[in-house]
């Protein structure tokens, strides 16, 4: 192929297919063919140009995905950049009873002391020293309240101060402690006596039930405040229905209105006025979270409809309308992760009741797509990919990547998979080998780095921006 300068733009060159030449090289001697010469003039500009359209695009779609990434680094829990690996920061010993954006507070079993620690350094916050028995204490925070408050109930031990006002010595009736403490400062806010045995503490809204079973085996509910120590209401069964241990409760259930007690008889309590009233069917899928809806594109909403026959049949989901109008069902949950930087819109992810495997769903239509076998869930949604948690036949955890326009498993590892995510990159505890946190590729699954965890099985979350990873003795801040 020789080219050649012809007569004209500047820019265009003509190149000649010299065929002959090139078949004469490989056949000596074969005479020369005048007519297989061929010509074909190619446009210097139009390959610049061509060139130039490309790298532009090549330029867009790097700027885009750039774009995408830091809209999505914006949203809570993802975290800024996994591009080095994680190191150990520091470690403590105990259970997470609750977290705050800035907070980790944790009862350590050693010890039943409290702490509040900074998940970044490990700091501590502040404090409480608690009864010194671990199972002497028991702990929740209160819900839809702007003032975080942690309500615990422990026993009142002998020398401590019983509901009369006085000093307890060993063998008198049980009672217990009811403290509110300020989960920013670890403050004491209220606290009060209560005789009996702790049944059951239940946040409600902005408050707290704590049941208790007295000595004699009568049965006492309150609502507490815990901010102001009112007591809401208060509630004592008019005969006993407990035996002489809070052991003798055969069961504790409720949902969102009512409180259910089993002893010698069912107590149900309305959660609202404290009033017994009569046994009814707990809506304990309500209760338990599992009726709930997702916003879809274009004002679409997935509605889940909790079955109420014993078997579960009749549960199922439904897409409406704007206007609530039913569009269509669907044979199972729509996975709505946190993580999820909107791409592919049109495909909805949904985890089928039936045997737990994963469905790609038209939006607009509610069309069967695709499926993926075996038992799998969504954790995040990320470049037109799901990152999906999962059981293999034999029960181990595995981690794969679906591509979700077309239902492809792009690859898939034995791990158990967090939510941590820089949007590049995944953090997962491989199965198998000593116990480790991982950093894999999104796009392929492929390892970034790997650091060693201290022994035990580990789940790793996000706290803030800091990432903390539970194992079975405590916790691991890394940074």
């Amino acid at each position: 192929m020789t080219p050649r300068r012809r007569r004209g733009r500047d820019d265009e060159v003509e190149v000649v297919l010299d065929v002959d030449a090139e078949e004469a090289a490989l056949e000596p001697g074969r005479p020369a063919s005048p007519g297989a010469r061929r010509r074909r003039w190619i446009t210097a500009g139009a390959v610049a140009a061509l060139a130039l359209a490309v790298g532009t695009v090549n330029v867009v779609d790097a700027r885009r995905a750039e774009a995408r990434l830091d809209a999505l680094r914006e949203m809570p829990g993802v975290h800024a950049g996994l591009d080095e690996p994680l190191r150990e920061v520091w470690q403590a010993q105990g259970w997470v009873i609750t977290e705050t954006a800035d907070s980790l507070v944790l009862l350590d079993e050693a010890t039943g002391r409290l702490s509040a620690l900074d998940p970044h350094s490990g700091g501590e916050r502040w404090h409480d020293e608690g009864p010194g028995e671990p199972w002497r204490t028991d702990c929740a925070p209160t819900r839809d309240t702007a003032d975080p408050v942690l309500v615990c109930v422990r026993f009142v031990l002998p020398g401590d101060r019983g509901a009369d006002g006085d000093l307890r010595v060993d063998g008198e009736a049980k009672a217990v402690r009811l403290v509110a403490l300020d989960l920013e400062t670890g403050e004491t806010l209220q606290e009060t006596v209560l005789d009996g045995e702790r049944i059951v503490l239940q946040p409600v809204d902005e408050d707290v039930v704590v049941a208790t079973g007295t000595e004699d085996g009568y049965l006492e509910v309150r609502r507490w405040q815990p901010l102001t120590g009112e007591v809401t209401w208060s509630y004592r069964s008019e005969s006993p229905v407990l035996g002489p241990a809070a052991s003798s409760v055969r069961s504790v259930t409720s949902d969102l209105e009512h409180l259910e007690i089993r002893g010698s008889r069912t107590v149900t309590i309305s959660l609202e006025t404290g009033e017994e009233v009569e046994a009814r069917e707990l809506d304990l899928g309500a209760g338990a979270g599992m009726a709930y809806e997702v916003p879809l594109p274009e004002g679409r909403t997935f509605l889940w409809r909790e079955s109420s026959a014993q078997d579960g049949s009749g549960a199922e989901g439904v897409v409406t309308a704007a206007d609530g109008t039913e569009l269509y069902t669907v044979p199972g949950t729509v996975d709505a992760p946190a993580v999820d930087d909107g791409s592919a819109p049109a495909v909805l992810a949904v985890h089928a009741v039936q045997d737990g495997s994963l469905l790609g769903v038209d939006a607009a239509t509610g069309e069967h797509l695709w499926e993926a076998p075996g038992s799998r869930w969504v954790l995040a949604r990320i470049d037109g990919k799901v990152v999906a948690a999962g059981l293999d036949a034999h029960g181990q955890d595995i981690t794969s990547a679906i591509d979700l326009r077309t239902g492809e498993v792009l690859w898939e590892v034995g791990a158990r998979v967090s939510t941590v995510t820089d949007g590049r990159r995944v953090l997962v505890v491989p199965s198998g080998g000593g116990p480790r946190v991982t950093a894999l590729s999104v796009a392929d699954g492929s390892e970034a780095w790997s650091i060693p965890l201290p022994s035990g099985q580990g789940w790793i979350s996000t706290v803030g921006e800091a990432v903390v990873v539970r194992t079975d003795d405590g916790l691991v801040g890394l940074g």
